[in-house]
Formats: structure tokens, sequence, C-alpha cells
């Protein structure tokens, strides 16, 4: 009696993959294996589901899980090679580290740095960047920041609500809780205890930013000596000023923000914002000291466009176009853009 024709699919391969890697670093040192032992495998591979196929398709789950790490592994490793690069560039200080032992939260790295004794190695200051991802719902579906600050510190809430113009329905949904590991490894690509500022693509960019508080940002402008913890992997980790880390990662993606009044502390006005469509009239009110309007001039200010009303002598209105409130009316933000800027960049146009 013949025995039945067994058709292989894409979980036998799999499966079959990983065991003759394991064959072949086990058993003949990384080389070739001969064509009757790859037979025999797959033989082994196809019994093993007839008689267990639960076992078989944890199995398959775990090598595409294994895969994942890999790939991951790998990205994550270009993008550290990324910044380190850039960093050099830069001319910016930062150290590569790893640790003896694995720590999960930040008080463990402290208890750890207090028995190593691993400030002294760094007399201008050792410092921790602490990462909270917070979820809030947008028109029913999820959405998701990560906020980094220091470890000290817990994230205002209301920077977000400011930062990514959340509605009060937005903002009282927003919240760290009821995030779990399988979540975590999801979204960021990292687990509890690993995640940081760095992310690898496309993973930055389905979140709405990554947000260093003004708190990180001021302190690190107050000691560009110091430098952060900012973690690779449970056991490793790179230290950089966190302006210096901010710089080089908005330089890849405008995903990373702060706080626009310190971006332009950093920067500079004139890098932030370009006049897009000039709306100019002659001020008429003789109780002005002013001598133009700007409303309905249009601006890009960090990447976002926006229509701006007549300015003050700190800061001015400005609508987002083709964005409405939860009342159906247009979306109003302040921008810290003043007078003086206009006329200074009409003049200068």
């Amino acid at each position: 009696m013949a025995t039945p024709a067994r058709v292989l699919n894409h979980r036998h391969l799999r499966v079959f993959s990983l065991v003759t890697d394991e064959y072949r670093a086990r058993f003949v040192g990384g080389g070739p294996i001969a064509p009757e032992v790859s037979f025999n495998l797959l033989g082994q591979v196809l019994d093993f589901e007839r008689k267990d196929p639960e076992k078989f398709r944890k199995l398959y789950q775990a090598t595409r899980a294994l895969k994942g790490l890999e790939r991951r592994t790998q990205d994550f490793a270009g993008r550290i090679q990324e910044v380190v690069t850039a960093l050099k560039t830069a001319k910016k200080e930062f150290h590569l580290i790893k640790y003896d032992r694995e720590t999960i939260t930040c008080k463990d790295k402290e208890e750890m740095w207090n028995e190593q004794g691993v400030q002294t190695q760094f007399p201008s200051g050792l410092g921790m960047i602490k990462s909270i991802l917070l979820r809030y719902v947008h028109k029913g579906d999820e959405r998701y920041i990560l906020a980094c600050t220091t470890s000290d510190k817990n994230v205002d809430l209301n920077e977000l609500r400011r930062e990514f113009r959340l509605s009060e329905t937005e903002f009282r949904t927003l919240t760290h809780r009821g995030i779990d590991e399988t979540d975590l490894v999801g979204i960021v690509g990292h687990s509890v205890g690993e995640v940081g500022p760095l992310l690898v693509n496309p993973k930055v960019e389905e979140l709405d930013g990554i947000y260093f508080t003004p708190h990180l940002i001021s302190e690190a402008i107050g000691s560009p000596q110091k430098v952060y913890d900012v973690p690779l992997s449970h056991e490793s980790a790179l230290l950089v000023n966190a302006v210096d880390l901010f710089s080089v990662l908005r330089e890849k993606s405008r995903k990373y923000r702060t706080d626009p009044k310190i971006e332009i502390k950093l920067y500079g006005i004139d890098s932030l914002l370009k006049v897009t469509e000039w709306k100019v009239q002659e001020d008429k009110d003789p109780h002005s000291e002013r001598e133009f309007r700007f409303d309905g001039t249009r601006v890009r200010f960090r990447g976002q466009e926006y229509v701006i009303r007549n300015p003050r002598s700190k800061e001015c209105i400005a609508t987002v176009p083709r964005e409405q409130n939860e009342e159906g009316l247009s979306q109003r933000v302040m921008l810290p853009v003043d007078y003086g800027i206009m006329v200074r960049l009409y003049e200068q146009k």
C-alpha cells in the first residue's frame, strides 16, 4: 500500500530552516549538510507535526518570533550606528557602555550605579532618560506618544495636550496604563526596560511623536557636559547629552519634538518658521503703533501649516488649515511668533 503524499507548506519550511541551522551549527561547524541528512531532518519535521500538531504550532510561532527578533536586532544595530556616526561628525561626546548585569527599571539601574560607583567615571554629571509610552483615542482609533524625561520626573500630561493639540475628549483618554509587554514590543519594538528615544522606522513614523520634555532639555542645556543613559538593551546603553541626541534625531525625523520655545532657543526662529504666502495690510488703527497687519498670512512652523492672525508682542493666534475642533470650528493654537519677527521677515523678503 502506497504511503500518502504529504504537502509541504510555509510552516514546515520555517521549522525545517530552524532545525537545519541548529544541526549545521552543532555537527558540521556551519558547513553544508549532506542531502540524505536534509531529507531525514525534513521527514522528522513532518512526523513531528503529525504526532503532536499543538507543539508543532507553538514551535512555528517561536521561529517566527525569533526571525522577527533577529530582523529587529539588525535594524536597531543599524540605527545605533547611524546615530553614533552623526554624533562623531558633529564632534559630540558620547559613550557606548555595557553593564555587567541586566536592569529593568530606573531604580534598578541607579542602585547598580551606586554599587559600582559608575557616577565617579563621569564627574561632569550622569543622568538617565526615562521613556514612557502613552495612548489616547482619536476618532475611535488608538494613537501613541513616546514621552522622554529625566528619571526623577513625571511627564506633565498638559504639555502633551498642548504640543499634540489634543481635544478635551482625547485628553481624557490619554494614559500610560493598560499597555502591556506585547503592546510595547508591537508599537515601539522594545520590551520593558529597553524603551528609549532611539527607535527604527517605521516605528518612529507610526507614533504621533517622540517628545523630549522641557525639563529634560533645559537641564541638558544648563549642563552641556552631562551625559544621560539611553537604554539600548537591558545591559547596554548610549551615554550622551540629551540636547546632542535630540538634535541628531530631529535631523532624521520631525517626529522628534520638544517645546517650541526651546526649539527656538536651540536652533533660532529662522530655521523653524517659513512664510509661504504673505497677506499684509497697512494698519490704519489710529491707536495702533504698528505699521502693518499680517492677518491671513500663511506660514510653516516646525513643519506644520498655519494661518496667522495679527501677531502680538510675544505670540500670535493661528488656525490650522483643514482641521476643526470638537465644535466644528477651525482649530486654533498659540504660536511663539511675535510682531517684530513678522516685520523682520517681511522686510527681508
